[in-house]
């Protein structure tokens, strides 16, 4: 995991424990409440954009198995908004691509804007400065935001959290001490170090109505290899 998604997750991390107690205290007590809105965009490129995540694919897009979103959750607590958005990408777009993001929410009313990628390996690549299709990415998740932020309302959020046992470590120690790269496990032999841990935020409205899940749990997300040219979220797209 790389040092920037660190950031991220502590980010949120921090966001979500203090707007658990502001939400308790603020309904309990009457007070502001913590507020909440959701936005959600299709930005899935068109065909022939060069995928992200392997050397060897034999061509760009062909087709779409899912579409790739934006999701965006805005919150506003204590006289601050912050969004939080989940982006089916392989990596977040590069610095001037997040900068024209943030500023476009700064006009808005949107204090900071946490961009995080689910890191599927079948979207499009990011990496390509000035590619036709960047600025519709860019735009979706702006509008995203955008709508997030005016349909804020009063939530509740309760956290809690599971185990998933569908990872391997693919970086296997012998008794010799040497490492044997395990792309595949499909004889379920035991590795380690993994995380099973799920950690999960559920949002709801005042009457308890759910409205969004957040989750996170630590699976590189390649189900499919590089025979696949067709967008898609990966498996955390499907969940």
């Amino acid at each position: 995991m790389s040092f920037q998604a660190w950031h991220v997750i502590l980010g949120v991390c921090l966001i979500v424990v203090s707007a658990q107690g502001y939400a308790a205290s603020a309904v309990e007590g009457g007070g502001d409440s913590f507020l909440a809105g959701f936005g959600v965009r299709d930005i899935t490129p068109g065909l022939g954009v060069p995928l992200w995540g392997y050397d060897d694919r034999p061509s760009g897009a062909t087709g779409t198995l899912d579409p790739l979103y934006a999701k965006a959750m805005v919150c506003r607590a204590g006289g601050k908004t912050v969004a939080l958005v989940s982006v089916d990408l392989g990596r977040v777009p590069l610095p001037d691509g997040c900068v024209r993001i943030r500023e476009r929410a700064k006009g808005i009313g949107v204090d900071y804007v946490f961009l995080v990628a689910t890191h599927t390996h079948h979207a499009p690549v990011m990496e390509k400065v000035g590619a036709p299709y960047l600025p519709g990415i860019e735009s979706g998740i702006g509008d995203a935001i955008e709508d997030g932020l005016k349909k804020l309302q009063p939530v509740k959020l309760g956290m809690g959290r599971t185990s998933i046992d569908i990872a391997h470590n693919r970086r296997r120690l012998l008794e010799d001490g040497r490492c044997l790269m395990m792309w595949r496990n499909e004889k379920r032999l035991p590795t380690g170090p993994l995380d099973r841990e799920a950690g999960v935020v559920r949002v709801t409205g005042l009457d308890g109505a759910p409205l969004a899940t957040l989750v996170f749990f630590a699976c590189h997300p390649v189900v499919m290899g590089p025979t696949n040219c067709a967008y898609s979220g990966d498996y955390p797209g499907e969940m």
